[in-house]
Formats: C-alpha cells, structure tokens, sequence
C-alpha cells in the first residue's frame, strides 16, 4: 500500500524529532532544548517548529499545560505523543 500526503510527512517529522529527545536526553536541560529545537528544522523567531508543534499536541490532546523540566523525562514524553499520533494517523488510513 502507497500511502502519502500532510498526515504521514509530519507524522515522520514528529518521529525524527522523537529520534533527537532521545539523542540528546542526557546533555543539561538548556542544551538538550537547543539541539532538539535545531534537529526540529525552525530557527526563525515566529515560525513553530515540530518539536513546539509534537508539545502543544501534548498540551492541548491532555487539555492541560504540562511540560517536565528533566530532558529524559521530555523525550518520554515526546515519544509517546509520536506513538499516539502514528498509532492515530493508522486508524484513519485503515479506516
């Protein structure tokens, strides 16, 4: 099965930046948050990244606003919105 279009790319982007919080999960908090924003591909001031957009998924799927401060604990958190996206964007394709 071919499968393309919006989902799928910023599910694999989503992915790539799940791969950079695990990356770099054991460098200090402000460069974790540094590296991960670069490999997430936005340096211009107003313009989101993934790695804000894979957060506030996060943010707004728990209708609350919740970020941990630990870098190990942020890539967990990453990962699983990831999974929930990829696992979300299967069901829709299937369906």
């Amino acid at each position: 099965m071919n499968v393309r279009g919006a989902p799928v790319i910023g599910v694999a982007a989503a992915m790539g930046v799940a791969l950079a919080t695990i990356e770099y999960k054991k460098l200090p908090k402000k460069e974790f948050l540094k590296k991960v924003k670069e490999a997430a591909g936005s340096n211009k001031k107003h313009e989101t990244n993934r790695f804000e957009l894979v957060l506030g998924n996060r943010k707004n799927h728990k209708n609350r606003r919740f970020c941990p401060d630990d870098p190990p604990e942020i890539s967990d958190l990453v990962v699983e919105e990831v999974q929930i996206m990829a696992k979300k964007m299967l069901i829709e394709i299937k369906a």
